[in-house]
């Protein structure tokens, strides 16, 4: 399953989004500030997809999925 963390004060505009494009979710508290997306049965390139469309957005994207190597995660995060 492909997890996101994301700082709670883009909470709004995260759920927001995601919520009016039917995108299936679920939501998990965190650490202190952050709270975690979970994107159940979603394939790589969907999460992908997902991902960069919360950037346009203006979402900053803390973390993903411990199922990606540490490397494709931050390629994935920092080089999209």
């Amino acid at each position: 399953m492909y997890t996101l963390g994301i700082p709670d004060r883009q909470k709004k505009r995260t759920l927001g989004y995601l919520k009016q494009n039917y995108i299936n979710f679920e939501e998990n508290p965190s650490m202190n500030g952050f709270f975690d997306l979970r994107f159940p049965g979603m394939d790589e390139e969907e999460f992908r997809n997902i991902v960069n469309r919360l950037k346009q957005q203006g979402v900053t994207i803390i973390g993903a999925d411990s199922q990606l190597t540490e490397r494709k995660i931050i390629l994935m995060i920092f080089n999209n």
